[in-house]
């Protein structure tokens, strides 16, 4: 019977003789341990941060935004999410687009987002319904912009373009969208809210 001790024996015989292929293995998983706990050390604090900071900033819900485009990805998305104290994430994008209406033309915000954007921040429908996933073709006005900002009155069902910037054209291309409904966020708000844009930041609401 093959005796513990002699596997032992073997063992260290095997290793003495070629010292140099056991220090570069040993010092391989040296590597390697310290790469995985400085990763796993690197993402605790991060999630431990993040967890401080949401839970003092005192406020329903907050906003991160990336400086540059394509920060932020789904991946992200799903760290916050699942971050304590966060009830839920919803991505938004802003930009500026000239937007024209019955030939007349003005420089608006435009916001992308998902539809949990209306549940999130409460949107308080005044007319027609929120956007969804497949309404890529639609959007949502301010009340500012349904009845101040054009000469003629915005209403629902009504088209409008928009000059929006395609990433793969690098250059801006009119799309055409359909009012679906008209938001009273704020008073003097003159937007338009969409389903179409990559987003660059995330609203989050906090729990109690």
């Amino acid at each position: 019977m093959f005796k513990f001790s002699h596997a032992v024996s073997m063992a260290y015989r095997s290793l003495k003789s070629s010292k140099l292929r056991t220090a570069l293995t040993a010092l391989g998983i040296i590597i390697g341990i310290a790469s995985v706990v400085s990763i796993a050390t690197v993402g605790t604090s991060f999630q431990t941060y993040f967890e401080s900071q949401i839970l003092d900033s005192g406020s329903d819900y907050i906003q991160i935004m990336a400086k540059d485009e394509n920060l932020l990805h789904k991946s992200e998305l799903e760290v916050v999410r699942n971050t304590r104290g966060v009830v839920d994430v919803t991505p938004m994008c802003f930009t500026t687009a000239n937007v024209t209406f019955m030939g007349e033309t003005k420089q608006l915000i435009v916001t992308g987002v998902d539809e949990n954007f209306k549940d999130i921040i409460k949107v308080n429908m005044l007319e027609g319904s929120f956007i969804r996933k497949t309404d890529t073709g639609s959007v949502v006005i301010s009340e500012d912009m349904h009845d101040e900002t054009f000469e003629n009155d915005l209403n629902v069902r009504n088209v409008i373009r928009i000059d929006l910037y395609n990433k793969y054209t690098k250059s801006e291309h009119p799309y055409n969208f359909k009012v679906k409904g008209i938001e009273g966020l704020e008073e003097g708000d003159k937007s338009i809210v969409s389903g179409v844009m990559t987003f660059s930041g995330l609203t989050i609401p906090l729990s109690e």
